[in-house]
């Protein structure tokens, strides 16, 4: 099905390493002219509120009146390390761990830090984090160089992970995953590009994960 440009914005992530094979699979069964802009998380919900994008995805959503915001992927988040790192040979570290490392941040207002306070509380605080590297590309050649561990999505390391560039821990003592918003106007037309997109990328998400 053809019809106007369906402009998407989403969170630089999302975008660069969730989004891709979902789009790819979109224009497989739609025709539908497509835009791909990619920014921050706050550049997306303002690009959503002034009318610039038709479909947002990003790392949260606050919940603004006018539209709706479905979960579109849960996905987990994991400590990455340098293959030369001291826990490098391990599939898992603990919390007081982390109190003790050398966090390197990356994207500001990505929720993640959030994320942390909410799962650990008070123990958040102590966590010693270097901020300033801008993005996850730049955190992970950080941490390949040794300067740091991080915290990133899953999804934003496998290749890293599988070329053995990088290696991904869980944390032992709590799941940290982050909900992946797909934002879209209320009251969309069923058959409007935004709609189908919509309900392409949900129920593709649903098999991926079946």
């Amino acid at each position: 099905m053809t019809g106007s440009l369906l402009r998407i914005s989403a969170a630089s992530n999302v975008g660069i390493y969730l989004l891709q094979s979902t789009l790819a699979s979109f224009g497989k069964v739609d025709q539908c002219p497509t835009e791909l802009w990619i920014g921050s998380n706050l550049e997306v919900a303002a690009r959503m509120v002034d009318g610039r994008a038709d479909v947002g995805l990003m790392e949260w959503w606050n919940d603004r009146p006018g539209f709706v915001a479905y979960t579109w992927r849960r996905e987990p988040l994991v400590v990455i390390v340098s293959p030369n790192h001291a826990w490098a040979g391990r599939k898992s570290i603990s919390i007081a761990d982390l109190l003790d490392a050398r966090m390197l941040g990356g994207e500001p207002g990505t929720g993640t830090g959030t994320l942390l306070r909410q799962a650990l509380g008070m123990a958040a605080s102590r966590i010693k984090t270097i901020d300033g590297f801008g993005s996850t590309e730049a955190v992970k050649r950080a941490v390949r160089a040794g300067l740091g561990i991080s915290l990133v999505l899953a999804g934003a390391v496998n290749d890293e992970v599988e070329a053995g560039d990088l290696v991904a821990l869980a944390l032992a003592d709590i799941d940290l995953v982050k909900s992946i918003r797909l934002i879209v106007p209320t009251a969309l037309p069923n058959q409007s590009a935004a709609a189908r997109f919509t309900a392409h990328a949900l129920v593709s998400e649903e098999l991926i994960g079946a």
